[in-house]
């Protein structure tokens, strides 16, 4: 179920390996040492030079891959996105996912970050599994960016639902007021 962060001190604690530049760096080199793949061209975006948008499959487990955009230049991650391949009993359906999304909120970025979530969600992730459930931990701009795909997926024609973990029932939500 998802975990809304309200208190920035666990926000600092579970997102410092981005945030720290240290840390980061330390990630960066932990990724492309896993064989990462470039996904740029599979996605049709064209980035800066010196920077690749990757993925690296199983790194901290067999169900769960990373997407980054990395400066390769600098040695670090501008954008992270950790995919957790769920099964789940009730849903009959290739196996959900679950995103822990970060990015960095340097300005010098926002050409290359703005966008690129919306992107990755809807042109990679979301053409793999038939089902992406809300992230397991959520900032504040978390929730933002779940109701905003939510209403994009409405607007775009796909099939939204609320789901319901505890009874196991699902809702379609076939407008932006539900």
């Amino acid at each position: 179920m998802p975990q809304l962060y309200l208190n920035r001190k666990d926000i600092k604690h579970d997102f410092k390996k981005l945030m720290q530049t240290r840390l980061n760096r330390d990630l960066y080199h932990k990724l492309m040492d896993n064989l990462p793949v470039s996904i740029r061209a599979k996605l049709g975006i064209s980035i800066w030079e010196g920077f690749d948008l990757v993925r690296v499959d199983g790194r901290e487990a067999d169900n769960i891959f990373e997407i980054a955009l990395v400066s390769k230049t600098e040695k670090k991650i501008i954008y992270y996105n950790q995919v957790i391949i769920v099964s789940d009993v009730f849903l009959n359906a290739r196996p959900a996912t679950q995103i822990l999304l970060w990015r960095t909120v340097d300005p010098q970025y926002k050409g290359l970050t703005t966008g690129l979530a919306e992107k990755i969600f809807f042109e990679y992730i979301i053409e793999t599994y038939d089902i992406i459930m809300s992230d397991n931990s959520q900032t504040e701009q978390g929730m933002f960016f779940w109701q905003t795909r939510l209403l994009q997926a409405i607007d775009k024609g796909l099939f939204a639902y609320l789901y319901d973990y505890l009874k196991g029932g699902v809702t379609q939500a076939q407008s932006p007021n539900a």
